[in-house]
C-alpha cells in the first residue's frame, strides 16, 4: 500500500507521502537562537502528523551532531512517581550518551532518579558534562504522562533556574513539548506555569499543494479526473489522516477507470460508517459538555463565534480538532475590519458532527441500545438509526463526573485578647498545620484598593495587587504553605483542590477572599473548577446530606423591583436561566416556576410548596448601623419592603430548598453571621450564593446561565461557581471585578446538593 494512516511517517521511506510542513522550520529556527527565553509547544489533535514532525526535527539535529532526546512518553508504563522520574532520566542519559564528558558517572547517577529533587540534580549535572552549547528534548504525547507527579513543573522549574549562577548550565535545555492536550492540564495551577515558559505552535493542515501532492500517488492506481486533488482538499481541508485515509481507502477498491470523485464519496461513506478518527473526535467532545454545548449552538443555531483560544470552550474544540480558524470581512462603519471566527474544520467532520448531534437529540430521554462490534468502544443503534453506520459509530457524551477534591480548610480564628494577630490554621490532605494572619486592615494600600472595589472602579492591576496581598496573608507560615503545595502535586488533574474558607473576625470575613491570587502559579484559584473558593460556614454543624427527591428538580424564580429602584435585567436573567434548562426542561427532569412583583406573603405562599432551589432576582441592601444584609421584596402597592437575614431565616427554615441564589448585591455582605447567604445556613440550607459588591446586569446574566449548566451537567455547586466566575470573566476582562463578586457559602463537604430516588436517573 502506497498510503499510511497508522503511526508516524519515515522521511527516508514514505517520502512519496511525506508532505513537508512550514512548522519544521519555525521550530529549527528557534532551537537554532543564541539565546532560549521559552520552550516550545506543539500542538493540535490526534493524527494531524505531530510524531512525524518530531521525528524528522530528531533525525535532522542528530545528524548535526547536537545533543538531542526523543522520549515518547506515552510508551512509559509507570504507576509511580519515583518510576515515571526514573524512565525519563535514564532515557535522556542514554541518548546523549554520546555526548557526555562523564557518561558512566551520569549513568549512576540516572539509576538513583526517584523524584523531582533528584531528577533536578541529574540534569543540572548532565548539562555541566554535556559537551554542547544546546540539549534539545523532544517530549512526545504529553498528555498521556503521569502528570499528577509534578513532573511538568519540575521541568518548569529547570527554565525559571538559570538566573541563579549556581544553575547556569539549564539554559543549555530546549525542550519541545508534543500532544493533543491543553498545556493548562498538565500542572496544578489554572494558568499553568507551564504554559507560562512555553510558546505554542499549532500544527496546520496541508495547503492545496500538500494535497495535490499526496493525491498524485493515486495515479498509479488508475488515471485521475481533472482537479480530483481539489476536489478531496475541499472535503478533508487538508487534514493529514482524513486526506491519507480517503487515498488509502480508494487504492483498497482498486477502481477499474478514472479516479472521479464519485470514488472520494464512496470512501467518506466508509469512513463514516467506522472510523477511529471520527470515534475520537465524538467521544472528546463528549468528555467536555460546555465545548459540546458552544459547537451545538455553532452547527444547529449557526451562532457565529470568535475564534480565541483566551476562550477554554474554543481552545478545546480547537485542540479537539473540531474547529478551525476562519477569517472574514466585515464593514463596519464603513470601515472593512477582518475578524477570526470558528468554523467546523472540514465537510467530513461537518456531517459527521450533525448527525452526532441529531441523534442527541433524538436520544435525549433515552440511551440507545449498546450492540455488539469489533471495536473495544461501544457502539450503539436502534429504531431508525439501526441502519445509519455514523450514529453506530458515535458514542453518547458521558456525564460529567463530579470532580474529586482535596480538603484544604483554612480556619481564621478570632483574635486573641492580647492583640496579636489572628491565627489560623488548616486541616487538608497533606496534614495540619497553623500559623497567624499577617494582614494590616489598616493599611493605607489595602484600604485604598477595598475603596475603589467598593466604588466599582478598580484599576486595571487592583486585583492581582489585592489578591496578592491576601495571598500572603493566609500563606504567610511555612507550614500552611508547604500543606498547599502537597496537595496541589498530589491532585494534578483529574483532581482538584478545593479551598474551604471558614474566617471568625467579622471584619476580616468582610475581605474579598475570592480575588486571592497565587503569585507562584500567576492564577486566581476561584477562576479554577480545580481549586474552588468556598466560605465553608459553621464546620461543627452536621453536614447535611444530598437531598433526595424524585424528578424533577424545582426552582423558583423570584424577582421584585421595588418603586423608586433601578429596574434589575429580570426578564434577560430570566431567559438565561430558562434556555440553560431548556433541554432537562423537555426531558422532565427540571421544573421552573416564577413569582414576579414578590411580597413576602406570597413568596411565603409559595415556598409552602416544594421547591428546591430559590432564585432571587432584584436589589439587596447592607445596613451599617446594624451590620445586616436586607432583601429588598416589594409591598402590596409595590413600595420597598425590606426583610432582613434573620426574618428569610425563618421563612426558608422549614421548606425544600436546599440552594438559594441571589442577584442581588450585597446580599454576601454583613457583621459574621447576619448576611443574607451566610444565614441561610442556619436555616439547613447547603449553600447559598450571594453578592459582596455591586454587579452588572450583563455580568450577572451571564453568570447565572453558565452556572445553573454546569449545575445540570451534575458538577458540585463550587466547581459551577467557578465556572460561571470564568464565564463572566471571558465575557468582560481579567481585571473587571465583576468575576469575583458573587460569594458561594457552603455546608456541605462535598458540594453536592440533590441525589435523585431513582438510580435511572442522572444527577442534576
Amino acid at each position: 500500500m502506497r498510503f499510511k494512516t497508522t503511526g508516524p511517517l519515515d522521511y527516508d521511506q514514505d517520502r512519496a507521502i511525506y508532505v513537508s510542513r512550514p512548522e519544521r522550520r519555525e521550530i529549527l529556527k528557534q532551537i537554532r537562537q543564541p539565546y532560549v527565553d521559552s520552550y516550545l509547544a506543539l500542538l493540535g489533535s490526534r493524527q494531524t502528523g505531530k510524531t512525524t514532525l518530531l521525528y524528522r526535527l530528531y533525525r535532522e539535529i542528530k545528524l548535526a551532531g547536537e545533543p538531542v532526546a526523543f522520549l515518547d512518553l506515552s510508551a512509559y508504563r509507570v504507576e509511580s512517581m519515583a518510576q515515571s522520574y526514573a524512565h525519563a532520566a535514564l532515557k535522556i542519559w542514554e541518548e546523549l550518551g554520546d555526548n557526555l564528558a562523564a557518561s558512566g558517572k551520569l549513568r549512576a547517577l540516572a539509576g538513583g532518579v526517584d523524584g523531582p529533587i533528584r531528577f533536578r540534580e541529574f540534569m543540572l549535572e548532565l548539562a555541566r558534562q554535556c559537551r554542547g552549547t544546546r540539549i534539545v528534548v523532544l517530549l512526545d504525547e504529553v498528555g498521556s504522562f503521569m502528570s499528577n507527579s509534578g513532573f511538568f513543573e519540575t521541568v518548569r522549574s529547570i527554565s525559571t533556574s538559570g538566573g541563579h549562577d549556581s544553575e547556569q548550565a539549564f539554559k543549555k535545555y530546549f525542550f519541545v513539548f508534543s500532544g493533543a492536550v491543553d498545556l493548562h492540564e498538565l500542572t496544578s495551577g489554572q494558568n499553568s506555569p507551564l504554559a507560562n515558559v512555553c510558546r505554542p505552535i499549532y500544527l496546520s493542515d496541508f495547503d492545496l499543494a500538500g494535497t495535490e501532492y499526496l493525491v498524485a500517488n493515486l495515479a498509479q492506481v488508475a488515471p485521475l479526473a481533472p482537479r480530483l486533488a481539489a476536489y478531496v482538499h475541499e472535503q478533508a481541508r487538508g487534514h493529514p489522516y482524513l486526506t491519507q485515509r480517503i487515498c488509502a481507502l480508494i487504492e483498497q477498491s482498486a477502481p477499474t477507470g478514472q479516479i472521479a470523485p464519485r470514488d472520494v464519496d464512496r470512501a467518506i461513506e466508509q469512513m463514516h460508517e467506522g472510523d477511529g478518527n471520527l470515534r475520537y473526535i465524538a467521544m472528546q467532545i463528549g468528555r467536555y459538555p460546555q465545548a459540546r454545548e458552544l459547537l451545538r449552538q455553532m452547527m444547529i443555531e449557526g451562532r457565529r463565534v470568535p475564534f480565541s483560544l483566551l476562550d477554554p470552550r474554543v481552545a478545546r474544540l480547537f485542540i479537539i480538532g473540531a474547529i478551525r480558524r476562519e477569517k472574514v470581512t466585515q464593514v463596519v462603519d464603513g470601515t472593512p475590519r477582518e475578524r477570526s471566527l470558528c468554523a467546523i474544520r472540514n465537510p467530513i467532520y461537518d456531517s459527521a458532527l450533525r448527525r452526532y448531534f441529531e441523534m442527541l437529540s433524538f436520544y435525549a430521554d433515552e440511551p440507545p441500545t449498546p450492540v455488539v462490534n469489533d471495536s473495544a468502544t461501544p457502539l450503539y443503534s436502534t429504531g431508525r438509526y439501526a441502519t445509519d453506520g455514523m450514529v453506530r459509530l458515535l458514542t453518547l457524551p458521558p456525564a460529567v463526573d463530579p470532580r474529586d477534591y482535596l480538603d484544604f480548610h483554612l480556619h481564621v480564628h478570632s483574635r486573641p485578647d492580647d492583640g496579636s494577630p489572628p491565627p489560623v490554621t488548616v486541616e487538608s490532605w497533606a496534614g495540619s498545620g497553623a500559623g497567624d494572619l499577617a494582614i494590616d486592615l489598616h493599611a493605607p494600600q489595602l484600604r485604598d484598593l477595598l475603596g475603589r472595589l467598593e466604588r466599582n472602579c478598580a484599576l486595571p492591576d487592583d486585583l492581582c495587587t489585592l489578591g496578592t496581598l491576601l495571598w500572603q496573608s493566609l500563606f504567610a507560615s511555612v507550614e500552611i504553605a508547604r500543606r498547599y503545595a502537597a496537595c496541589q502535586a498530589e491532585a494534578a488533574p483529574p483532581k482538584g483542590v478545593r479551598i474551604k474558607l471558614t474566617v471568625e473576625p467579622p471584619e476580616l470575613a468582610a475581605l474579598p477572599w475570592e480575588y486571592l491570587y497565587d503569585p507562584e502559579a500567576q492564577s486566581f484559584p476561584a477562576l479554577s473548577p480545580r481549586t474552588p473558593i468556598t466560605r465553608y460556614t459553621h464546620p461543627r454543624q452536621q453536614d447535611p446530606p444530598p437531598l433526595a427527591f424524585a424528578p424533577p428538580l424545582r426552582i423558583l424564580l423570584v424577582s421584585a423591583e421595588p418603586d423608586g429602584h433601578g429596574p434589575v435585567g429580570v426578564d434577560a436573567e430570566r431567559e438565561q436561566i430558562v434556555g440553560a434548562l431548556a433541554r432537562l426542561q423537555r426531558a422532565g427532569k427540571v421544573e421552573i416556576e416564577t413569582l414576579d412583583h414578590a411580597t413576602v406573603r406570597t413568596l411565603q405562599a409559595m415556598l409552602r410548596r416544594p421547591f428546591h432551589v430559590l432564585h432571587y432576582i432584584g436589589h439587596g441592601a447592607y445596613d451599617e448601623r446594624t451590620g445586616n444584609g436586607m432583601l429588598l421584596l416589594e409591598d402590596e402597592e409595590g413600595g420597598r419592603h425590606a426583610l432582613s437575614a434573620a426574618q428569610l431565616q425563618y421563612l426558608l427554615r422549614d421548606t425544600t430548598v436546599r440552594l438559594a441564589v441571589f442577584n442581588a448585591c450585597l446580599t454576601a455582605r454583613g457583621a459574621a453571621g447576619r448576611s443574607i447567604a451566610e444565614e441561610l445556613m442556619h436555616a439547613g440550607l447547603a449553600a447559598a450564593l450571594g453578592m459582596q459588591f455591586a454587579i452588572s446586569e450583563h455580568s450577572a446574566t451571564i453568570f447565572a446561565g453558565e452556572f445553573y449548566r454546569t449545575l445540570a451537567d451534575g458538577w458540585p455547586v463550587d466547581a459551577a461557581v467557578a465556572e460561571g466566575r470564568k464565564a463572566v470573566m471571558f465575557a468582560t476582562d481579567l481585571n473587571v471585578m465583576d468575576w469575583g463578586v458573587p460569594v458561594l457559602f457552603m455546608r456541605t463537604r462535598e458540594g453536592i446538593l440533590f441525589r435523585r430516588t431513582t438510580e435511572q436517573e442522572d444527577v442534576t
